[in-house]
C-alpha cells in the first residue's frame, strides 16, 4: 500500500509540473463489474473503479496516470493499482510509450512492480494497441503482455477483442475477450464477454458491464489502464 502511495504521490508531482508547460488533454472515470460464470469456482466476481488523466507538454510528448481500486466479493480481497505512462505522439495515427507500475492486493498476496512498453496505432476505422511488461512478484520474475484491436462502426458504438497475458510467480492465466461500447456524448457504456484460463486450476467464461465518463479527448487518455487486476477477470 505505501508503494501505491507512493507511486501515485510521483503521477501527481510529474502531472503538476506537466500543467505548467502543457494542458490536460483527456481524462475518464469508470466504473466495471465482471464475473466468472461456473459457480463451481465460487461465483468469482470484481468491482473496479477507475481513473485516467493525460497532460500534453507539447504536440508530440505527454504524460498519463491511472490509479484504480478493485474489490473480490467472494474472496473478501481489495486490490490496488497504479501506473504512470511517458507518451510519444509520433503523428496523428500513432503513439508510443513507456510506463512503470504497480499491483497491490494484501488478501491475494499480490505485490508486483513492472516496467513496459506500449504503442497505439489507428488506421481508418481501426485502432490497435499492443503492450509488454516485466516486473518482480516477491523477488520473482513476471511479465504482463496483451494486444487489442477496435473496430469503430460508428461515432457512437464500437467493437473490439483482446488477448491478456500475466505470468506471475507460479500462475499463468491469459483471457480472450470480446467487448462493445456505446457512447452518449461524454458517456459510455460497455459490456465484455470472454474466456479466462488459469494454468494448472481451471478455465470459465466470464460477463462483465461497466460505464465510464470522458473528458477532452473522445477516449479520454490515450493508453488503457496496464497491471494484473486488468488482466484477470473475477479476480
Amino acid at each position: 500500500m505505501k508503494r501505491i502511495i507512493l507511486t501515485a504521490a510521483c503521477a501527481a508531482a510529474l502531472f503538476s509540473h506537466a500543467a505548467m508547460a502543457g494542458e490536460l488533454t483527456g481524462a475518464s472515470i469508470g466504473l466495471d463489474y465482471n464475473t466468472l460464470m461456473n459457480d463451481d469456482n465460487g461465483r468469482l466476481d470484481k468491482k473496479t473503479l477507475s481513473g485516467s488523466a493525460e497532460y500534453g507538454i507539447d504536440p508530440n510528448f505527454s504524460l498519463q496516470g491511472d490509479l484504480a481500486y478493485a474489490k473480490v466479493r467472494s474472496l473478501e480481497a481489495d486490490g490496488y493499482e497504479a501506473t504512470v505512462h511517458g507518451i510519444y505522439h509520433a503523428n496523428d495515427t500513432a503513439s508510443f510509450g513507456v510506463f512503470a507500475g504497480r499491483s497491490d492486493s494484501n488478501e491475494l498476496g499480490l505485490g508486483l512492480n513492472y516496467t513496459g512498453l506500449e504503442a497505439g496505432l489507428e488506421f481508418g476505422a481501426f485502432e490497435s494497441d499492443i503492450y509488454l511488461a516485466s516486473g518482480t512478484q516477491n523477488d520473482m520474475n513476471a511479465t504482463l503482455l496483451g494486444l487489442g484491436t477496435t473496430y469503430n462502426a460508428s461515432e457512437a458504438a464500437s467493437v473490439g477483442l483482446s488477448y491478456d497475458r500475466a505470468e506471475v510467480v507460479t500462475l499463468d492465466a491469459s483471457r480472450v475477450q470480446l467487448e462493445g461500447e456505446y457512447r452518449i456524448g461524454q458517456y459510455a457504456l460497455t459490456a465484455q464477454v470472454g474466456h479466462a484460463k488459469f494454468e494448472d486450476a481451471y478455465s470459465d467464461n466470464y460477463i462483465g458491464v461497466g460505464a465510464k465518463m470522458t473528458f477532452g479527448a473522445k477516449r479520454g487518455a490515450t493508453f488503457d489502464r496496464r497491471g494484473i487486476l486488468e488482466a484477470w477477470p473475477g479476480l
